[in-house]
């Protein structure tokens, strides 16, 4: 979650009380689009943010809609609004929400992080891992970076595990061997792998990984 900077809270009491310069709260706004309908949205934006504090995910949700509805040029607006969405179960609409925030700035790490843990709860795996690596791209603080790298090896290993297996190259027979034609009959091997989901894990495997950010894919915790 992009928590609310000290600047935005400040300017929730400013509007308040009578102007004191033109660009008293330029230094917040992004430099996009009217300035007046940043500051009409920005009090949705902060109650929204406490909404998500106190766990209310469907009030927060209504709050970042009607921010990002008065204004759209604001990157945090829509990172939010992807956390509100993903609270209440709604990964398609999180989703979007992200890709939304990332557009308007692809060098900030947290949207990047947030949109990997969608595509993790819907089982994209693949995607998760990319995303994951794009968000390192951004050179998150250093505790996050490392938290991000393990996600990115635990990962890894449940790829591996969904992996089908190799079969081997099975020599022709020779005319007259046994499994040849015409002097016995060949055995039909299939060699179409079948690859394990994630729910079929062996406990060994759920312990090895447990204490992930991420185990709850086993334990179907959201």
């Amino acid at each position: 979650m992009r928590k609310t900077s000290v600047f935005k809270l400040a300017l929730l009491v400013l509007l308040s009380l009578p102007a004191i310069s033109e660009d008293a709260h330029a230094e917040g706004f992004p430099g996009k689009g009217d300035e007046d309908a940043w500051s009409d949205a920005l009090p949705y934006y902060n109650r929204g943010n406490r909404y998500l504090q106190k766990e209310q995910y469907q009030q927060a949700l209504e709050d970042f809609k009607v921010a990002v509805g008065k204004y759209t040029f604001d990157p945090d607006f829509y990172t939010n609004l992807g956390v509100a969405y993903r609270k209440v179960g709604d990964y398609t609409n999180a989703e979007d929400a992200y890709k939304k925030s990332i557009q308007l700035n692809d060098k900030d790490w947290m949207p990047w992080n947030d949109l990997a843990n969608v595509y993790l709860k819907q089982d994209k795996l693949k995607e998760t891992v990319a995303t994951f690596q794009r968000a390192l791209k951004c050179n998150p603080p250093a505790k996050d970076k490392a938290a991000i790298q393990q996600d990115i090896l635990d990962i890894n290993k449940i790829l591996r595990m969904q992996a089908p297996p190799k079969v081997a190259n099975t020599p022709a027979a020779a005319p007259g061997s046994a499994n040849s034609a015409g002097t016995g009959a060949a055995k039909k091997v299939s060699a179409k792998p079948q690859a394990q989901p994630i729910s079929t894990a062996k406990p060994a495997d759920k312990k090895e990984l447990k204490g992930s950010g991420w185990d709850y894919v086993y334990d179907g915790k959201n």
